[in-house]
């Protein structure tokens, strides 16, 4: 279940004794002794605030949760539309903090510089002015890109008109952002990086989708936005079937409600603190997610760790939603 360990200091043994058995149930064979250090133990014990933890799971809980695995994102080449601030941001961050290479766009000039500046103290990042609504421009980005960082592994098409919607309400011009944007936007994105990607390893694409997409999600929002998302993870689906025989894999992710400071939850928490503390309380954990929640499944996904997942449309959200899907 969990990695070998090695370089421990002081050392003793333990018989696992992780799961009870039932009485009528099959014998399981043991497992052979796991050699651990003591330390481990002592700390989560000391933690906990309990005494009573058997030493061995005790162990086993420390050392999975604590093991770091190796993404083997070292090298590899992203691009990450509206990397820029928001959840682009942590994912950007994540990316780079695992040793990749990364490549943002977003509209404004002092958001780019602002983001660059810091992304660069962590990794290589370079960047590019791009509205992801300009078809030409999504291709320009994406061409140039490539060639500026040697190549493309992965794309992360996390650009969406969800925000921009906020201001229009009803009517033609939501419904044309959104589709120019999550959909055309994102289809020209991944056709335009395709001839990178197919020289690529371990090449990969993660769209950044909503669990509005799958259900009802009563918030002010305009209805083009879970209906676009819906379709793009439609599309992610299709590529995978019919780009996965050449080697690239293509999947998307639906967070559900997630707080990040200045932006959209916590600006639902200041206007309509009735809908935050209600959406709050359907959380499981009675919390909302966090952008490195997010970032996380999405440097997964983006690595070859996850090369047996392919077509897939992973929920991000504590169990925010309640649907079962066998």
């Amino acid at each position: 279940l969990c990695p070998a360990f090695s370089s421990v200091s002081t050392m003793t043994t333990f018989e696992p004794n992780l799961l009870k058995r039932s009485a009528t149930a099959a014998p399981i064979p043991e497992p052979p002794p796991v050699t651990i250090d003591t330390f481990p133990v002592k700390f989560l014990l000391a933690s906990s605030g309990k005494t009573d933890i058997d030493p061995s799971y005790a162990s086993f809980l420390f050392l999975c949760n604590s093991e770091e695995m190796d993404l083997q994102l070292t090298g590899k080449k992203a691009l990450i539309s509206a990397g820029h601030k928001g959840l682009g941001y942590f994912i950007a961050k994540r990316l780079l903090e695992e040793g990749a290479s990364v490549a943002i766009c977003c509209r404004k000039e002092n958001d780019l510089v602002t983001a660059l500046e810091e992304y660069n103290t962590l990794g290589h990042a370079i960047g590019s002015i791009c509205d992801f609504s300009d078809p030409s421009a999504v291709q320009q980005w994406t061409e140039d890109s490539g060639s500026e960082l040697g190549g493309i592994d992965i794309c992360i098409g996390n650009a969406s008109a969800s925000g921009q919607n906020l201001k229009y309400g009803e009517g033609v011009e939501p419904w044309m952002k959104s589709i120019n944007i999550d959909i055309l936007g994102n289809a020209l994105f991944y056709e335009t990086a395709k001839p990178f990607l197919l020289d690529s390893s371990a090449a990969s694409i993660v769209q950044i989708a909503t669990i509005t997409a799958i259900e009802h999600h009563d918030v002010p929002i305009t209805p083009s936005y879970g209906a676009t998302k819906a379709a793009a993870i439609r599309m992610i689906s299709h590529l995978a079937q019919t780009w996965g025989a050449d080697g690239i894999r293509a999947n998307s992710i639906s967070p559900g409600p997630i707080f990040v400071e200045g932006h959209r939850w916590d600006d639902i928490r200041s206007r309509m603190p009735d809908i935050y503390e209600r959406d709050v309380a359907m959380h499981p954990q009675k919390r909302m997610g966090t952008g490195d929640e997010v970032a996380d499944v999405v440097a997964f996904l983006a690595s070859s760790r996850s090369s047996w997942i392919n077509g897939a449309n992973i929920v991000v959200d504590g169990g925010y939603t309640k649907g079962v899907n066998f």
